[in-house]
């Protein structure tokens, strides 16, 4: 999820490196994601990627559902639900 200037959305970064530059705020699910982006994208500020539930607030770290089935869908999703309402709160925080 990207966050800039009052706009909400995803995108493939790669594909739009100059987006990925002036975002005030990149949101990842893994560590793992975090490394790629900015081995890839190298001009990004690390300041200004975090991993989803740290940004929340919190230590737990939503599994990655590939291959999990259903199951594992559902459960990535009931984090992400859980942790949306603390994620928008800082925004608006850090960003209003």
């Amino acid at each position: 999820m990207i966050y800039k200037e009052d706009e909400f959305f995803s995108k493939d970064l790669k594909k739009r490196p100059g987006l990925a530059q002036r975002a005030n705020l990149i949101l990842t699910m893994t560590k793992e994601q975090i490394d790629l982006l900015l081995a890839y994208l190298p001009k990004v500020d690390p300041r200004k990627v975090h991993v989803w539930l740290e940004f929340a607030g919190q230590s737990v770290y939503v599994e990655d559902p590939c291959g999990k089935g259903k199951d594992g869908s559902s459960a990535c999703l009931r984090v992400l639900d859980r942790s949306a309402p603390m994620i928008m709160a800082k925004i608006l925080k850090e960003f209003s």
